[in-house]
């Protein structure tokens, strides 16, 4: 498929051959943390994100359907092909804008979209360790506005100034030329 850049928002139309095309977002975020698409998108088929890729017959997805007018969460593989997970109604026009937030962590994924929370679903394993990025299916799909956002400590901004750290120097090597007196060590102790 390709990928253009249309009156500022990015077109996903897949090729003759593939009904599916993906564009990926290079992250690599530990298995323990968030990750949220948040994205304006209109589509003719199938628009959404692709998460926990692991190659082309190997991956789940999210998002909207216009042919049945829901929301689709599942996963694809090379042996079963598409497969639905879970889906909950929504009435869906591929002439309207839809603001889409998808949430995952864990074994888990949320949507969000118009500003009403949907259902999730948890999946067995979990599902960002492996690539993400935008997905379209059978048709194209404008996405318009998307933002990434994770929790991983890998891209935590630098606070301003520096850390203040503690940091022990050990003493030189230490030579006892005397030894203390009982009246020296009286003054010590009383102090």
């Amino acid at each position: 498929g390709t990928w253009t850049i249309s009156s500022d928002q990015l077109v996903g139309t897949p090729s003759p051959v593939y009904s599916e095309t993906y564009s990926l977002v290079d992250l690599e975020i530990s298995s323990t943390s968030l990750i949220e698409f948040e994205t304006t998108l209109q589509t003719d088929a199938f628009g959404g994100v692709i998460f926990d890729r692991y190659n082309d017959g190997d991956f789940k997805f999210a998002g909207l359907s216009v042919a049945t007018d829901e929301l689709l969460i599942g996963h694809y593989t090379a042996k079963h092909g598409w497969v639905i997970d879970f889906s909950t109604p929504e009435e869906i026009s591929s002439a309207q804008d839809y603001e889409l937030r998808i949430v995952i962590k864990g074994l888990t994924i949320s949507m969000v979209i118009d500003g009403q929370t949907k259902p999730g679903f948890v999946f067995n394993g979990v599902v960002v360790d492996g690539g993400f990025g935008l997905l379209t299916n059978g048709g194209t799909t404008t996405f318009d506005d998307l933002t990434i956002k994770t929790d991983d400590p890998a891209y935590a901004e630098p606070e301003e100034g520096e850390a203040l750290r503690a940091t022990y120097y050990a003493p030189e090597e230490m030579v006892v030329t005397e030894s203390l007196q009982p009246d020296q060590l009286d003054l010590v102790a009383s102090q």
